[in-house]
């Protein structure tokens, strides 16, 4: 259950930096996030908190190029 639950997360965390149906302007904000977790019933409050604070230390930075719309792409930060 765990692992689902943390797959979830992460995919709601890309779905929120891209933009969704429920609210398609982009961003990844940490309440927004631990809203969305807790209103499609896919974690707690604190579960959602914490998988954000385990993640802030990654690596992995998002970067956007070009015009609003295009593509996003990940990068690994130096």
């Amino acid at each position: 259950m765990a692992s689902q639950q943390r797959w979830l997360l992460a995919h709601s965390g890309f779905a929120l930096f891209l933009g969704c149906a429920d609210n398609p302007t982009p961003g990844l904000y940490s309440g927004r996030f631990m809203d969305f977790a807790m209103k499609q019933e896919i974690a707690s409050r604190n579960t959602a908190a914490s998988l954000l604070k385990e993640n802030a230390g990654s690596k992995a930075r998002p970067t956007c190029t070009g015009q609003s719309g295009s593509p996003h792409h990940f990068a690994g930060a130096d």
